[in-house]
């Protein structure tokens, strides 16, 4: 896992204070990784061709700054032109500005009002305009500028974070960040916009200039498949899956399947109706039960929540709008709740929690998840391009979510992989957490195009991970 941080300011101030490292030190190694960073890509250029040619758009403050530093490093092997957005104002910018000209970088003023009148055509445009330092929404003729630079053809790079947010955001190929990843990158909005990650050095070691967090990006090394160490063994020593079936039964049979791959040792469908031949089917929940998977294809088909609330729990889709569950989601810490966005702004309204748009529950994710996590003892796993794992205010994302999971069902099986876990003994964070990655890498491992994978082609693939 790394850390993710909602700001880092306070971190540079740490490293300011303890280590003795000046703003202006700082800037200068995180220019010079950016730099170092650009040498590394493939350019595929012949050694008599033209110096690659960089477009550098500066903005008024730090970030600004660093543009004005990168450009001066890059100046020697690379045509370099610095657009300025916006004018130098921080004591820094106008520094790196002077710097800059002094090395004899082509400057150029830019009337943002008329951003028609300017020409793109470069190998390289990098992004230095508002950084960590942007607010609300861009105007409209900075969006303008923004979407010209988007159409341009060339490498696009961040620096520290692309200016703009969702569809009026820079689309960067890569995002090089100053010091630590930042909890912005990880909005599904912004998913399609920061490219290839890179964390910058600002002159200490990651580990020293990082400090505690509540936010953790959870990685493919993290992933601990339920594989059996033990041999002296039954189907009993792996828990007992109970998926309760509703009106539309595919959902649960899904599920059910799920289960039993990821390493349930039986699996039950409670309810009528055809089953797969490896599945247990019962009229009534066996007291043999380890944990339980309600909601997915529910309808309107009542449920005793008493009588399941005696288990490990998974509560997903019909259930999730109903106040009826919030006394469970409050008193256990072994449930897991697993709504997509438009079930989450039903969850939060029920829960007196305020009236959310999707819209509104995109833009704020990471706080209304942790909102969410601090309310309630159950784990909440909000589905999504980065799916939010929240418990007791403690963040973990997954963004190794890819379009292949953009298909109904998919749910479904995540559902049956947590209720395999929670039979299994796990906790709940971890039952969470583990099937999460599971489901993602193994959407990413299939050797299929995203648009033709089914549910069932996902439940496989479980099989093949490493």
């Amino acid at each position: 896992m790394q850390k993710i941080y909602s700001e880092t300011l306070s971190l540079d101030q740490m490293a300011r204070e303890k280590y003795g490292l000046s703003e202006e030190i700082m800037m200068e190694n995180a220019a010079n990784a950016v730099v170092s960073f650009i040498r590394s890509l493939p350019m595929g250029r012949a050694p008599e061709s033209p110096l690659q040619s960089v477009i550098i758009f500066c903005g008024p403050g730090n970030n600004g700054a660093d543009g004005y530093a990168i450009a001066r490093m890059l100046q020697a092997d690379f045509k370099v032109t610095v657009a300025v957005v916006f004018p130098a104002k921080s004591d820094l910018a106008k520094l790196q500005k002077l710097r800059a000209e002094k090395v004899g970088v082509s400057i150029i003023s830019m009337d943002i009002n008329e951003v028609n009148t300017f020409s793109f055509d470069a190998d390289i445009y990098i992004d230095a305009i508002l950084g960590a330092s942007q607010q609300g929404e861009l105007a409209s003729s900075l969006q303008e500028l923004i979407s010209q630079i988007n159409q341009a053809q060339g490498i696009k790079i961040a620096v520290d974070l692309p200016t703009g947010m969702g569809n009026s955001a820079f689309i960067a190929d890569y995002t090089v960040t100053m010091g630590a990843l930042k909890e912005s990158f990880y909005l599904d909005l912004m998913k399609d916009r920061v490219g290839k990650i890179q964390v910058a050095n600002l002159g200490i070691a990651r580990q020293l200039y990082e400090t505690e967090t509540t936010t953790y990006l959870l990685e493919a090394l993290d992933l601990r498949l339920p594989l059996r160490t033990q041999r002296d063994t039954h189907k009993g020593s792996f828990g007992f899956a109970t998926i309760i079936k509703g009106e539309q039964a595919g959902a649960s049979l899904l599920s059910a399947k799920a289960a039993m791959r990821f390493g349930a040792g039986i699996t039950a469908l409670v309810g009528e109706g055809d089953k797969p031949l490896e599945i247990m089917q019962m009229p009534e929940i066996s007291s043999k039960t380890t944990a339980i998977a309600a909601g997915m294809g529910l309808g309107k088909q009542p449920i005793n929540l008493l009588e399941i609330a005696r288990y490990p729990l998974v509560l997903d889709a019909d259930l999730l709008g109903l106040p009826e569950i919030l006394p469970l989601l409050e008193e256990k810490a072994d449930c897991i709740v697993t709504p997509h966005p438009q079930e989450f702004c039903r969850l939060l309204q029920s829960a007196g929690m305020g009236e959310y748009s999707v819209t509104d529950v995109q833009r704020q994710r990471l706080t209304l998840a942790r909102q969410f996590s601090q309310a309630f003892r159950a784990v909440l796993v909000l589905k999504g391009a980065n799916t939010i794992i929240a418990q007791n205010g403690m963040l973990y994302i997954c963004d190794l979510g890819t379009a292949h999971l953009a298909k109904g069902g998919s749910g479904d099986v995540l559902a049956g992989m947590m209720v395999a876990l929670l039979a299994q003994g796990y906790s709940a964070l971890t039952a969470a957490t583990q099937a999460v990655l599971a489901h993602a890498i193994a959407a990413k491992n299939l050797k299929i195009h995203d648009y033709a994978m089914t549910p069932l082609d996902l439940i496989e693939a479980l099989k093949d991970l490493k």
